[in-house]
């Protein structure tokens, strides 16, 4: 009996330790399962904390260029107002006194001048502005330019083609710009003088840099077909 026993005593303790030891395989394999689960976890954690950012578009330079300045690397441009301006005449000081209060309550650097009707070609430096014009008739015509007095060392060049048409060259750093002032001729003006002027308008468009402005008063108010033509319809002065 005590042999018995101590046999079934043994087996029991063989059961238990078998029972034991495949607790422990179990208790293993489910450490390890949730260990792989934590690190898949940490890995796709880490992979959304850490988003690689997408990369630039590859930009082809042709060889001798230098690539384009990235959006960082480019400096903010200050942008130069120009518009044009039909001032009706500003052949007495009263009439460009008049001109200085009409544009008091506007943002403008340079106004390109039509029917200046001042004789001559000049540059007057006033207080806070330049005046550029050139004028060939007695009480008619002329054009030029106003140009605001910070503007002044960006001023390369103003020339008076005649009394409808004037040329300013700027320089800003590297860049060049010509700006074309004009005041075309009506309908009432001769086929002589309306030739002319777009001959002298070509030509300056021609011998200006690669940045060009043409700007004044085209005179023209409306496009109508006439007899299966189209035609320009010129405003009567």
């Amino acid at each position: 009996m005590p042999f018995s026993t101590c046999v079934r005593g043994h087996t029991h303790c063989q059961r238990r330790t078998h029972s034991d030891t495949s607790t422990s395989i179990l208790n293993s394999e489910e450490t390890n399962n949730t260990n792989t689960i934590l690190e898949t976890k940490n890995r796709i954690e880490t992979t959304n904390n850490t988003t690689t950012k997408p990369n630039s578009p590859i930009r082809l330079v042709p060889v001798g260029e230098r690539p384009p300045p990235s959006i960082k690397q480019r400096k903010k441009c200050t942008p130069t107002k120009i518009c044009t301006y039909n001032v009706r005449s500003l052949s007495t000081r009263e009439r460009l006194l008049e001109l200085e209060n009409a544009i008091e309550n506007i943002e403008w650097d340079i106004i390109g001048l039509a029917e200046v009707r001042r004789m001559g070609q000049a540059i007057e430096e006033h207080e806070n502005y330049i005046l550029c014009y050139i004028g060939e008739t007695v009480g008619l015509h002329g054009v030029g330019f106003l140009i605001k007095k910070k503007y002044k060392n960006n001023i390369v060049n103003f020339i008076g083609k005649s009394e409808r048409l004037a040329i300013l060259k700027l320089k800003f750093g590297k860049l060049s710009l010509t700006i074309i002032q004009i005041y075309a001729p009506t309908e009432g003006s001769s086929e002589e003088e309306i030739n002319k002027f777009y001959k002298d308008l070509k030509l300056a468009q021609e011998q200006s840099d690669t940045h060009l402005m043409v700007i004044g008063d085209f005179n023209a108010t409306d496009r109508r077909k006439h007899d299966n033509r189209q035609i320009w319809m010129w405003e009567k002065k």
